[in-house]
């Protein structure tokens, strides 16, 4: 077997469309499971032809046939047709693989479910992720500063090589299990322990299995992109709270400074404008991030339901065990990759809303210190001055609200992710763990 590494060319001067036009390879392939540009969608031009779907209706024949499959391993009934858990269980050497079946059950049933969603609202021409990726996809990257430019560039680079390592040796750990359960497969029917009917059922049927498994395995590709997207919203919020941190800077500094009126009232024209910009360019970046919060709210929500049951069988599973060989440890380690991978990304977004209430209140503070100077210097009887009153008014009540807007993510409609959502979530885990130890374990 030749291990082939990701391809380093493509990082070779990589602009920030090149990534969102990966995002949209990601996308298409690896979640929708079809072909299509952004111009088809963009212009309602989807094929509704049998072609079109011909590739999603066999990948999910291969998704429930692997489900039907791993339950008919469970069940003993099927043990005379197939082979069952015990078999698999002499093979592997490991105790109590039938949990690691109902994992497999439901994560793979919470993926194609969570696959119907998506691909329903994509051929309704709801899908707001292709809907942000049509507005984003030939991105001006000259409207972020240079250094955030390449902290992102940096970012996707490294984000999207682990990633791609991570799925190719996921993909041949599971080659290999194919090869394992084959050679065992045709040792046991040499030595009488399962017949040729269980023999050429049960292999043609794990392999259909594995081949779904590789597939699902590239949807991290995918969910590297989201990180990307979560981590670019962060990075223009933050140039947004620099430049006012910049404007702010000059006001402290021109504070102390006696000019006369008509050059007070030219300066306070250019804050003006500035704060007029700095509006639209958050309203915009809000509005882009509740555009795209209702696609990965969506997959949160189905990536939190495995990620639970990911720990909760994990833990189950390693108390099973008499000693930990090479299968079971690499079980373990695949699975608990979903939950650590959901902690990780849950621990980025919420960053953002924290980030957001700290931007808010930065420009409230300078705000506050620095309205006092203009109103010591403004002429109250003026037109001139009722419209700096309306302005001034109006951008103290703007960052009031930035505070109380929730810019961020959502898990679905459950709960808005904050830092301490986050953290509540997470302790969350320790008593589900111990509730279903003792159901499973305990019980006599």
């Amino acid at each position: 077997m030749i291990i082939k590494f990701p391809n380093f060319d493509k990082y070779r001067n990589i602009q920030i469309s090149d990534i969102f036009h990966y995002g949209f390879k990601y996308w298409k392939n690896n979640t929708l499971r079809c072909e299509y540009s952004v111009y088809e969608y963009q212009y309602r031009l989807i094929s509704k032809r049998f072609e079109f779907f011909r590739h999603n209706i066999w990948i999910s024949f291969n998704a429930w046939t692997g489900i039907l499959f791993l339950l008919a391993m469970i069940l003993e009934p099927f043990n005379d047709i197939i082979i069952g858990n015990e078999h698999y269980k002499r093979m592997v050497d490991c105790e109590r693989l039938d949990l690691l079946m109902i994992f497999g059950v439901i994560a793979y049933s919470i993926f194609e479910l969570m696959y119907f969603h998506l691909f329903k609202n994509f051929l309704r021409y709801r899908s707001s992720m292709d809907d942000y990726l049509v507005n984003n996809i030939d991105y001006d990257e000259k409207q972020l500063l240079p250094e955030l430019r390449l902290f992102l560039r940096k970012f996707f680079i490294i984000s999207d090589i682990i990633t791609d390592l991570f799925h190719r040796l996921l993909s041949y750990f599971i080659t290999l299990t194919l090869f394992i359960y084959t050679i065992f497969g045709f040792i046991s029917y040499l030595n009488s322990l399962i017949n040729f009917l269980q023999l050429i059922i049960s292999v043609p049927m794990f392999s259909i299995f594995c081949r779904y498994t590789k597939t699902r395995a590239a949807y991290f590709m995918m969910l590297s992109f989201i990180v990307f997207l979560i981590e670019f919203h962060k990075v223009r919020l933050k140039q947004l709270m620099l430049k006012s941190q910049k404007m702010m800077k000059q006001k402290s500094t021109n504070s102390h400074c006696h000019y006369g009126h008509q050059l007070f009232n030219l300066k306070e024209k250019m804050k003006k404008i500035f704060w007029n910009r700095f509006h639209i360019e958050y309203v915009n970046l809000y509005a882009e991030t509740a555009q795209l919060n209702r696609t990965v709210s969506l997959i949160l929500f189905y990536m939190e339901i495995v990620a639970k049951f990911a720990i909760i069988v994990s833990c189950v599973f390693i108390s099973q065990q008499f000693k930990m060989n090479w299968f079971s440890l690499s079980c373990v380690v695949a699975i608990m990759t979903l939950f650590f991978l959901m902690v990780g990304i849950n621990s980025l977004i919420a960053a953002l809303p924290s980030y957001d209430q700290k931007c808010g209140k930065l420009i409230l503070y300078n705000l506050a210190r620095s309205q006092w100077h203009r109103f010591r210097m403004v002429n109250q009887s003026t037109n001139a001055s009722l419209l700096l009153w309306r302005h001034w008014i109006k951008s103290n009540l703007f960052v009031q609200t930035m505070t109380e807007n929730h810019f961020g993510f959502t898990c679905g409609q459950l709960f808005f992710i904050t830092k301490s959502k986050y953290t509540e979530i997470l302790l969350l885990n320790l008593p589900l763990i111990l509730l279903f130890y003792k159901k499973i374990c305990l019980s006599p």
